[in-house]
């Protein structure tokens, strides 16, 4: 079973994303690795070469650039940390939160809609707040699934925070 998508990372390409797959083994047969020559419309359209694929799994396999789609990734302006400061019986405690928003602009210019998969990067130390829930998180990233209609432009924002706590002791050192 196949979805045809488009992957964009801007860590692999900064401008345009990659033609792709999302490949599903619907049999009951376990797939081995090699090779795979993707033909759309009987014309060909580029390589890929995959890894085993058990039962039931799923993997995203890309084969070629996709011209026909840009995605411009920016950081939003807002983009800053907050910082909150409070005594209590001589311990000071701050907390400093650090808001990051990346907004995804997607133009698509084929005569096809599209689905972007966007590959975040899944940076441990930051929770995402966004409303939309990742399609997929690996290791490395969140894959969420955007559609991209035709002739139109589509942005979509991913949105982190992160927290840093700390606590300082206030003693009084009086000489006896």
């Amino acid at each position: 079973e196949g979805e045809r998508v488009s992957i964009y990372n801007e860590r692999t390409h900064p401008k345009f994303p990659l033609l792709g797959l999302v490949f599903k083994n619907t049999t009951d047969l376990h797939l081995t690795q090699g090779p795979i020559t993707v033909y759309e419309g009987g014309v060909y359209a580029g390589d890929a070469r995959i890894l085993d694929l058990q039962k039931d799994e799923r993997r995203l396999l890309s084969y070629a650039i996709d011209l026909g789609t840009e995605v411009m990734a920016v950081p939003n302006s807002d983009n800053g940390k907050i910082t909150s400061v409070k005594v209590v019986k001589g311990i000071v405690y701050s907390t400093t939160k650090i808001k990051e928003s990346k907004t995804y602009t997607i133009a698509n210019r084929s005569d096809t809609d599209r689905v972007v998969m966007v590959e975040h990067p899944h940076r441990t130390d930051f929770k995402l707040t966004s409303a939309d829930k990742p399609w997929e998180t690996a290791s490395d990233v969140h894959r969420f699934k955007v559609d991209a209609p035709r002739a139109k432009t589509t942005t979509y924002t991913v949105s982190e925070e992160r927290d840093l706590a700390s606590s300082v002791s206030l003693t009084n050192s009086e000489d006896h």
